[in-house]
């Protein structure tokens, strides 16, 4: 697995480098080199955790964005309903597109009836 590598570069206050530096004797054998080393792996994590989170999607958004596509396929069902024949031939016996699109519709009716959900436009466009 390839990594994005970077150069920090560490400005310390005198304060600081003797707080390190007093910290760095706990290390043992290494001391600041290796308590350096410590602190910037540790770093490191935290950073890539941190752009790990803000890749993830938003769910609030996503919800809302799933209903607005939601609602654009109602009301491309609502305008397909016209075109559909009542009943078709195929293999398998006489078929009702129409009907049953209709009956799909008027689910999807009831269920944002029951719930209150609406479907709509994406706020943001």
């Amino acid at each position: 697995m390839s990594e994005k590598k970077e150069v920090i570069t560490i400005r310390a206050t005198k304060w600081q480098r003797w707080r390190w530096e007093s910290e760095a004797r706990l290390c043992g054998k290494g001391g600041m080199d290796r308590y350096m080393a410590l602190a910037a792996d540790i770093l490191a994590r935290r950073n890539r955790e941190i752009r790990r989170e803000r890749a993830k999607a938003d769910p609030v958004e996503q919800r809302v964005r799933e209903k607005a596509v939601l609602g654009q396929l109602l009301d491309a069902a609502k305008a397909a309903v016209h075109h559909l024949p009542k009943e078709a031939p195929s293999l398998y016996g006489t078929i009702y597109p129409k009907r049953a699109l209709e009956q799909a519709i008027e689910g999807v009716r009831r269920f944002l009836q029951e719930t209150g959900e609406e479907y709509g436009n994406w706020p943001w466009d």
